[in-house]
């Protein structure tokens, strides 16, 4: 087998050691699967109550649009309106943006884990 100077050939002393080191790299590919699925719902929902609250407020302008007396009071609403949605718009990216690093780490943290055990197992430095 091909050796480096700064490292030993693997560490796997039978099939069940290499049995077994599969195994757990398949279940830490499952288990970042199982929480980019739980993140990618949960991104779902969160994008979804954005819209239907930006939709009722959509709603609830246009009704008070059609109450104005004065298109000094439509143009006022109308900035209003508009600010608030920009204001909405910002914080709702903020809050996706954070919620989508975090789901991110979350479903990275199993296969990190494997790769540690990986390269403590199969990269260990020669003894001096």
């Amino acid at each position: 087998m091909f050796q480096t100077p700064l490292f030993q050939p693997p560490m796997f002393q039978n099939y069940e050691d290499v049995a077994t080191f599969n195994q757990a790299n398949l279940d830490a590919a499952m288990a970042s699967t199982a929480a980019l699925t739980r993140g990618v719902e949960a991104c779902n929902r969160i994008c979804f109550d954005y819209v239907r609250s930006a939709y009722q407020r959509g709603v609830a302008t246009v009704q008070a649009m059609a109450q104005v007396k004065s298109p000094e009071e439509a143009v006022q609403l109308q900035g209003s309106y508009a600010k608030a949605i920009v204001d909405d718009t910002v914080a709702q990216g903020k809050k996706l943006t954070d919620f989508c690093l975090e789901v991110a780490n979350d479903a990275v943290a199993p296969i990190q884990a494997r790769v540690d055990v990986a390269m403590a197992t199969l990269g260990r430095p020669k003894a001096a």
